[in-house]
C-alpha cells in the first residue's frame, strides 16, 4: 500500500489479527534509529493511522522483528529484536 511503502526499506511484517494491526519495520520514515517499528490499522490494501511505536519499543538501533501473542493485547508479552 502506498501509505506504508517508502523509498526506503520495509521489512518483517507481522499482522496481529485480534487488534487488526500490522506491525512492520521501516528505515524510510522518520524514527529513532535506522529501522523503527510502525503500526497501521486495517487490512489488505486499506491501512490507516500509521504510527511510529516510539519508546520503549523503538531505540536508536535497528528495530526490525516483532511478535505478539495473537490472543493478547498488541504489547502484552510482545517480543522484538534490535541489533
Amino acid at each position: 500500500a502506498s501509505s506504508i511503502n517508502t523509498t526506503g526499506d520495509e521489512q518483517a511484517p507481522f499482522y496481529h489479527a485480534s487488534t487488526s494491526t500490522l506491525v512492520f519495520s521501516s528505515n524510510g520514515k522518520t524514527g529513532m534509529g535506522g529501522f523503527d517499528l510502525f503500526t497501521a490499522k486495517g487490512s489488505e490494501n486499506n491501512w490507516q493511522n500509521i504510527q511510529n511505536m516510539g519508546y520503549p519499543v523503538n531505540s536508536p538501533r535497528d528495530d526490525i522483528y516483532f511478535y505478539a501473542d495473537p490472543k493478547s493485547g498488541l504489547l502484552k508479552n510482545a517480543m522484538l529484536s534490535s541489533d
